[in-house]
């Protein structure tokens, strides 16, 4: 796997050490989690930063249903506010890595408040489309 995100993060012009990538990683992440504890198994877990959390609040939806436009969207929007906010943080943070570690964050936190289902085309009910 580090393999393929070093070649990833070159792909995109990042021209970082390993050590510099976990490094700056590392920065980011004791910035979005409070009690910040890394595992041997390179987990990681912590309490969401308040200031983050509001950021996140912002963006999510009350509608029942979303399109896939309007999560992509929403993921995006909040996405630059956190690298928005990151940025007024955080010092020497490679812009590119910080977005890519935003999107993450947020594409796997809006994931788990979003249940992805594919909607059909057609009316299951209908004999014609059995």
């Amino acid at each position: 796997m580090k393999y393929m995100m070093d070649d990833f993060f070159k792909e995109l012009g990042i021209k970082l050490t390993d050590t510099q990538i976990e490094r700056q990683i590392t920065k980011m992440k004791k910035a979005v989690f409070g009690d910040y504890q890394e595992y041997d198994d390179g987990s990681y877990k912590g309490e969401v930063n308040r200031e983050i959390f509001k950021i996140l609040e912002k963006y999510i939806s009350n509608k029942e249903r979303l399109t896939e436009v309007e999560y992509l969207d929403i993921t995006t929007n909040c996405s630059m506010a956190l690298v928005e906010w990151m940025k007024l943080q955080l010092k020497g943070i490679d812009i590119r890595l910080m977005a890519l570690y935003c999107f993450d964050f947020v594409n796997q936190t809006m994931g788990t408040l979003y249940g992805m289902v594919r909607a059909n085309d057609f009316d299951s009910d209908n004999p014609m489309y059995s």
